[in-house]
């Protein structure tokens, strides 16, 4: 019971903090999200206008790229979010050299992961109902088809922050780290396949590497809960494998993000300061 408690106080101030200033939060929410998928949507219009009867690998197609696209974004936006939450509200924190007073508070580690998760998931709600909305509008599914794809999504939230407080409370201890997390981000992104088939990475071009991404990819739990989400929304079936692997992950970060955050500030400390 404290454990909710304590998220909820510290959901609250999140949403709080979130829109204070409602234009800001819109143009966040709902303007940059569609700036940054428009480039895809205007490759895959143009090479389908171009080819009306062509059809790419996965979901790719006339008919469905548009939702395969929103669904990916909404995908990469949590990931996003989850992953550089914690870096921004640390290096705040430690600018103010308020750190020590978060990390000593007597709260639960994990209400900071859920408390915080929340926050930024109800404020990123205008985000998601524009592109389930749009998606649903191009290909509508069933009601417990969209139930199941939601908890992947939060499934998927939940790795995201767990990975974005290890990296975060790395970079903390000694921001010559940060570079390096920015550059895995990245690399995380980019085998997740958001906005992409995997099969895009199955290239001869690139040697021996073309054939290791898309194994790298597989393993990757936040493109397995890609390849759940989209599998569901545009075949109906759940793939219970990717379910299960996706669900263990969902599971274990949470706490071994806490472990670590512990681990390392009672051994190393801040540096900075």
């Amino acid at each position: 019971m404290q454990l909710i408690d304590e998220s909820l106080a510290i959901a609250e101030k999140e949403v709080g903090l979130s829109v204070r200033y409602i234009l800001p939060f819109f143009t966040n929410s709902l303007i940059s999200p569609l700036i940054k998928v428009m480039p895809f949507l205007l490759v895959y219009g143009g090479f389908f206008s171009a080819n009306p009867s062509a059809a790419l690998a996965g979901h790719v197609k006339p008919e469905t790229f548009i939702p395969f696209l929103f669904l990916g974004i909404t995908a990469d936006i949590f990931f996003s979010i989850g992953y550089s939450t914690f870096s921004s509200k640390f290096m705040v924190e430690k600018w103010w050299q308020t750190m020590e007073i978060i990390i000593l508070a007597p709260i639960n580690k994990l209400s900071l992961i859920t408390g915080i998760g929340l926050g930024d998931l109800i404020s990123t709600f205008p985000t998601l109902v524009l592109f389930l909305g749009l998606a649903y509008y191009f290909t509508p599914l069933g009601f417990l088809d969209l139930i199941k794809v939601l908890i992947i999504f939060l499934l998927l939230f939940m790795i995201s922050l767990s990975i974005g407080l290890i990296t975060s409370c790395a970079a903390l201890f000694n921001e010559n780290l940060a570079p390096f997390f920015g550059y895995l981000r990245v690399i995380i992104s980019f085998v997740s396949a958001f906005y992409y088939p995997i099969e895009v990475l199955k290239t001869d071009k690139l040697g021996a590497l073309g054939q290791f991404l898309p194994v790298i990819a597989t393993f990757n739990p936040l493109y397995q809960a890609n390849f759940i989400i989209r599998a569901i929304w545009f075949e109906g079936i759940t793939p219970i494998n990717s379910v299960i692997y996706v669900l263990f992950f969902a599971i274990i970060s949470p706490i071994a993000a806490v472990y670590v955050f512990n681990k390392l500030w009672s051994t190393i400390g801040i540096q900075g300061y």
